[in-house]
């Protein structure tokens, strides 16, 4: 559902279009007993440091042993790069 409601903002904020009635498909599935916890971030395009790039920061310091980025839009500043380079 985070998800849905993620897509939905952004498609309003990019169209100025409402997803309504059969627009959305609901969704109730449950998740499968093998399911792996994963977070929805949304965030969008903006002057300075966005949510998503607070976010990356935080997970990598915050990272006890290792981290996985899969992120199409993960494109690391200055900064970021001098955070990560000592871990490579």
């Amino acid at each position: 559902m985070r998800l849905q409601v993620a897509f939905s903002t952004n498609w309003a904020e990019a169209t100025g279009d409402l997803l309504i009635d059969d627009a959305i498909t609901a969704y109730s599935d449950p998740p499968l007993p093998t399911a792996e916890a994963a977070g929805i971030m949304t965030c969008s395009p903006s002057l300075g440091t966005t949510n998503a790039e607070r976010f990356f920061f935080l997970a990598i310091t915050s990272a006890r042993d290792r981290i996985h980025i899969a992120s199409a839009y993960f494109a690391p500043t200055r900064d970021m790069r001098w955070l990560l380079t000592p871990l490579l």
